[in-house]
């Protein structure tokens, strides 16, 4: 599967490598299959799998990131296929992290108020909806930064 992904993407592959005289070592796709349990561990980060209900398709799997005492954990749609906004709130109500993050949007051309006032009605906590180039840093305090030059802090302090 990940030699088609590579003859897909081919052509832009080439060209950035000619015009921008980019390293092709940096469009390398390395890939294995993985399972439960620690999937990655270098300098301190150790990033472990676990595996997730997503109806039809599996394996599939949800990632948690740990660093310096601090963890992210990133999953798709948890809940039969794709999860509804008030069904992701339920979960954010239940597991109460620092700040709630959508980043796999559905259906196509939701709006962040369409995810958003749904989500209230189970969960009052930190929210934010993904967007392309929107950078979270998680250190001291939780530091969200959008396209376009806007910050703001965002959760409690992390300890």
């Amino acid at each position: 599967m990940m030699r088609l992904i590579e003859q897909a993407h081919e052509f832009d592959i080439r060209y950035r490598i000619s015009d921008d005289r980019a390293s092709p070592d940096g469009a390398a796709i390395v890939a294995e299959d993985i399972a439960e349990g620690v999937v990655y561990e270098k300098d301190g980060l150790k990033v472990t799998a676990f595996a997730v209900d997503h109806a039809h398709v599996k394996p599939a799997f949800g990632y948690r990131a740990f660093y310096r005492g601090r963890s992210v954990v990133l999953s798709g749609d948890t809940i039969e296929h794709h999860v509804t906004p008030e069904q992701a709130g339920a979960v954010f109500a239940m597991t109460k992290p620092k700040l709630a993050v959508y980043s796999h949007i559905g259906p196509p051309g939701a709006t962040a108020q369409d995810l958003i006032e749904p989500t209230r009605k189970a969960y009052a906590g930190p929210l934010e909806v993904g967007e392309d180039l929107m950078v979270i840093q998680v250190g001291l305090h939780v530091l969200v930064s959008r396209p376009g030059g806007t910050s703001r802090w965002q959760g409690w302090p992390m300890r």
